[in-house]
């Protein structure tokens, strides 16, 4: 983005015109075909809540939409606006095959590759697949962010639009909370095969998540279950 916006006209636009365009497609995860058809009047960017609408034509669903904006988007999206009728377009685009020229062209002058490791870093990637594996990465919930990409299921969200490159699965994994200690193997069993009166509380615990939410006090549940001999049931439970 700083890479175009210092560059000179490149296929028609400014530099100013093209750090805009890349800039919104990665803070909303719009497609070329919606930002290309996007006009003034689908954008509300002094509400309470700041909106994109994508009007039926525009989507590739052809179903209409309505996105919130981050601040992010609107202090982009705010100067392409002065001036210009509600009807006017908001973005001036060039043919298909010169965006994807103009995309090369800034991400050579960013010293950024194109292509690695047979994935291409075309227009789609750079905004759209950028913006799904971002949510992902800051913890988004998966419904969510099915809505801020407007598909109409989560299995394409989950499929094609996270990078699992990008997210902490070991990190991720060591904050579920463990619901027991484990039970040493020096505790005493009586003759029965339970375990000794002494043992069968303070063996168990639970331990809380970072909000300090049991996770269904799971620990305390099955403390309460190997407290009682076999063939009782505590009816409070």
């Amino acid at each position: 983005i700083e890479a175009a916006r210092s560059g000179s006209v490149s296929y028609g636009l400014t530099g100013a015109e093209r750090a805009a365009l890349y800039g919104t497609t990665a803070a909303t995860g719009c497609r070329a075909g919606t930002l290309r058809g996007l006009e003034v009047g689908d954008l509300d960017l002094d509400s309470a809540t700041p909106i994109l609408r994508i009007r039926a034509e525009n989507a590739k669903n052809r179903t209409e939409a309505t996105i919130p904006l981050a601040p992010s988007a609107v202090s982009i999206l705010r100067p392409m606006l002065e001036g210009k009728t509600p009807k006017a377009k908001v973005f001036r685009f060039p043919s298909r095959k010169n965006l994807a020229e103009m995309l090369k062209t800034d991400l050579k002058r960013a010293g950024i590759p194109y292509e690695l490791d047979g994935r291409y870093l075309d227009f789609h990637a750079a905004g759209r697949v950028y913006f799904g594996s971002q949510l992902a990465k800051n913890r988004v919930h998966p419904k969510v962010a099915q809505m801020l990409l407007t598909h109409k299921t989560i299995g394409q969200t989950m499929k094609h639009y996270t990078q699992m490159e990008i997210l902490d699965l070991a990190g991720d994994a060591a904050k579920v909370p463990i619901p027991m200690a484990p039970i040493p193997a020096a505790v005493a069993v009586g003759a029965g095969g339970s375990i000794g009166q002494e043992d069968r509380w303070d063996r168990f615990s639970t331990d809380s998540s970072p909000e300090g939410v049991d996770v269904l006090e799971s620990g305390h549940l099955l403390a309460s279950l190997l407290a009682f001999p076999e063939g009782q049931t505590n009816h409070n439970l």
